[in-house]
Protein backbone atom coordinates (compact mmCIF):
# COMPACT_ATOMS: atom_id res chain seq x y z
CA UNK A 1 0.00 0.00 0.00
CA UNK A 2 0.87 3.40 -1.08
CA UNK A 3 0.19 6.24 1.69
CA UNK A 4 -2.89 3.46 2.99
CA UNK A 5 -4.45 3.00 -0.57
CA UNK A 6 -4.33 -0.52 -1.57
CA UNK A 7 -3.09 -0.93 -5.85
CA UNK A 8 -5.91 -3.19 -6.41
CA UNK A 9 -8.61 -0.77 -5.04
CA UNK A 10 -7.77 1.92 -7.22
CA UNK A 11 -9.97 2.57 -10.55
CA UNK A 12 -8.00 2.64 -13.01
CA UNK A 13 -10.63 3.41 -15.73
CA UNK A 14 -11.98 7.01 -13.35
CA UNK A 15 -8.55 7.88 -12.88
CA UNK A 16 -7.92 7.31 -16.69
CA UNK A 17 -11.22 9.29 -17.64
CA UNK A 18 -10.13 12.37 -15.39
CA UNK A 19 -6.99 12.54 -17.02
CA UNK A 20 -8.76 12.63 -20.55
CA UNK A 21 -11.00 15.57 -19.30
CA UNK A 22 -7.82 17.18 -17.99
CA UNK A 23 -6.11 16.87 -21.26
CA UNK A 24 -9.43 17.82 -23.59
CA UNK A 25 -9.61 20.92 -21.18
CA UNK A 26 -6.03 22.03 -21.67
CA UNK A 27 -6.32 21.59 -25.48
CA UNK A 28 -9.68 24.11 -25.26
CA UNK A 29 -7.66 26.76 -23.50
CA UNK A 30 -5.60 27.81 -26.51
CA UNK A 31 -8.66 27.12 -28.79
CA UNK A 32 -10.75 29.23 -27.38
CA UNK A 33 -8.08 32.30 -28.75
CA UNK A 34 -8.98 31.55 -32.43
CA UNK A 35 -12.74 29.74 -32.03
CA UNK A 36 -13.94 31.92 -29.20
CA UNK A 37 -15.42 30.20 -25.66
CA UNK A 38 -18.54 29.16 -26.80
CA UNK A 39 -16.88 26.68 -30.07
CA UNK A 40 -14.04 25.53 -27.71
CA UNK A 41 -16.32 25.14 -25.20
CA UNK A 42 -18.93 23.05 -27.57
CA UNK A 43 -15.55 20.83 -28.94
CA UNK A 44 -14.76 20.04 -25.14
CA UNK A 45 -18.63 19.11 -24.16
CA UNK A 46 -18.81 17.09 -27.60
CA UNK A 47 -15.82 15.51 -26.77
CA UNK A 48 -16.01 14.52 -23.24
CA UNK A 49 -19.60 12.87 -23.57
CA UNK A 50 -18.89 10.93 -26.48
CA UNK A 51 -15.45 9.60 -25.85
CA UNK A 52 -15.07 10.10 -21.96
CA UNK A 53 -18.91 8.96 -21.23
CA UNK A 54 -19.54 6.83 -24.14
CA UNK A 55 -22.73 9.09 -25.07
CA UNK A 56 -24.98 8.68 -28.21
CA UNK A 57 -24.31 11.04 -31.21
CA UNK A 58 -27.32 12.55 -31.03
CA UNK A 59 -26.36 13.43 -26.84
CA UNK A 60 -23.48 14.50 -27.95
CA UNK A 61 -24.57 17.16 -30.32
CA UNK A 62 -27.09 18.33 -27.66
CA UNK A 63 -24.69 18.82 -25.07
CA UNK A 64 -22.28 20.90 -27.29
CA UNK A 65 -25.04 22.81 -27.68
CA UNK A 66 -27.27 23.69 -24.97
CA UNK A 67 -24.00 23.87 -22.57
CA UNK A 68 -22.52 26.99 -24.47
CA UNK A 69 -26.02 28.35 -24.93
CA UNK A 70 -26.20 28.42 -21.27
CA UNK A 71 -22.85 29.66 -20.02
CA UNK A 72 -23.82 32.12 -22.75
CA UNK A 73 -26.78 32.88 -20.87
CA UNK A 74 -25.37 33.02 -17.65
CA UNK A 75 -22.10 35.06 -18.28
CA UNK A 76 -23.12 37.20 -21.02
CA UNK A 77 -26.85 38.45 -20.13
CA UNK A 78 -27.28 37.59 -16.80
CA UNK A 79 -23.48 38.34 -15.07
CA UNK A 80 -23.01 40.87 -18.14
CA UNK A 81 -19.35 39.08 -18.26
CA UNK A 82 -18.29 38.90 -21.68
CA UNK A 83 -16.85 35.66 -22.66
CA UNK A 84 -13.43 35.24 -25.02
CA UNK A 85 -14.52 35.71 -28.58
CA UNK A 86 -12.19 33.87 -31.30
CA UNK A 87 -10.08 35.62 -33.30
CA UNK A 88 -11.06 33.34 -36.20
CA UNK A 89 -14.70 33.16 -35.61
CA UNK A 90 -15.60 36.40 -34.22
CA UNK A 91 -17.61 34.80 -31.33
Amino acid sequence: PVSGIALETTDWRGVSAALLVWLAFLAMVPLMRFFGFALAFALLAGFVTRVVYSRSPRFCLLAATLLPLGFYGVFTLLLQVNLPRGSLTGF
